[in-house]
Formats: structure tokens, sequence, C-alpha cells
């Protein structure tokens, strides 16, 4: 990790642990730092790292807060609007690439935020632009313990984009079924 990505990851944890401050002007100051942050290449793989990989030195509060700040990123910037700026698509290819893995081995509080940023991602971008979803998730059912309840939770909320679909529509569920 260059020097410059150690600074992000640095100031990302201590603008997330003073978001957790009593004191409101700390929060302030750190929402403000967040906001700054966001706008750098590669926040969002910032967040999900801090979020679930063990060689990040960050505490509980601080890795669910990056969690629910990714979620909250997705949510806004994932498909983007004419008042906002879609993430890059190398911060979203990294990001698919790797949320089935972190909502796998994530803890409980981590891994509910990193489903419902999987779920936004799925209902944006698979089965078009995420066609190895479902073999990913084929691929950890069959695994055994803990990868086969990751991936039925993550199977479940994907399944649940099909579920007032009609027709045509489902067509990719099919797929999903088969499996």
């Amino acid at each position: 990790m260059g020097d410059g990505a150690q600074q992000h990851y640095e100031q990302l944890i201590l603008a997330l642990g003073a978001s957790l401050s009593p004191d409101q002007a700390r929060r302030d100051e750190s929402e403000r730092a967040l906001a700054q942050l966001e706008q750098l290449p590669g926040h969002a793989v910032a967040l999900f790292r801090v979020a679930v990989d063990p060689q990040i030195a960050a505490g509980n509060e601080v890795r669910q807060g990056a969690a629910v700040a990714l979620k909250n990123l997705v949510a806004r910037r994932w498909q983007g609007s004419d008042k906002i700026r879609p993430l890059s698509a190398e911060d979203k290819a990294a990001v698919r690439d790797n949320v089935v893995e972190g909502v796998i081995q994530a803890p409980g509080a981590v891994r509910a935020q990193l489903g419902v940023a999987l779920k936004a991602i799925a209902y944006a971008d698979y089965p078009h632009a995420w066609p190895g979803l479902l073999e990913q998730l084929v691929r950890n059912l069959a695994a055994g313990d803990r990868r086969t309840a990751g991936a039925l939770y993550a199977m479940r909320l994907l399944v649940k984009k099909y579920e007032y679909k009609s027709g045509a529509e489902r067509e990719p569920l099919r797929g999903i079924v088969r499996a």
C-alpha cells in the first residue's frame, strides 16, 4: 500500500472513530473529513477494507461505521444521478469482486450492512454487469459451514430482486433456481 493510500486509511479510521464521539463539534468535524475523503479515488475500496480486512487495525465500532458508510455510499453513488457523480468503474469492480466474500466473512453487524450494499449492487448490476455473481454464490454454497450460511444470505438478497417480477423479467431467476 502506497503512502497516499496508507494516509487515506489512517484518516478514514480516525474520522470514523471521531464520528462516534459524544462531542458534537468532533462529530461535525468528522463528517466534514469523511465528505472530503469520499472524493478520493479508491474511497469505496478503503471503506470496504476497513470494514472487513483483519490486517487493518480498527475496532469493531469503526468497522461497523465503515460498513454503514459503504452501504450509504453505494446507495448514493453506485448509479449516480444528474447531481451526483457515480463511483468509478474501478471502485465498482473492486467492491463487486469482493462484497460476497465480505458478507461471508464479516461479523453480524458488519455483515448486515454489507448485505444491504450487496443487495443494492445486485439490483443495479445483476446479471448484465455482474454475470459471475451466481457462480460465486453457488461455489460458496458447496463449500460448507460459514461459507454456506453467508452464500445463502446473499442468495436470499438476490432472489428478492425477482420476488414481484413476472415473465421474461424473471429469466435470471431461473439460473438461480437451477443452481
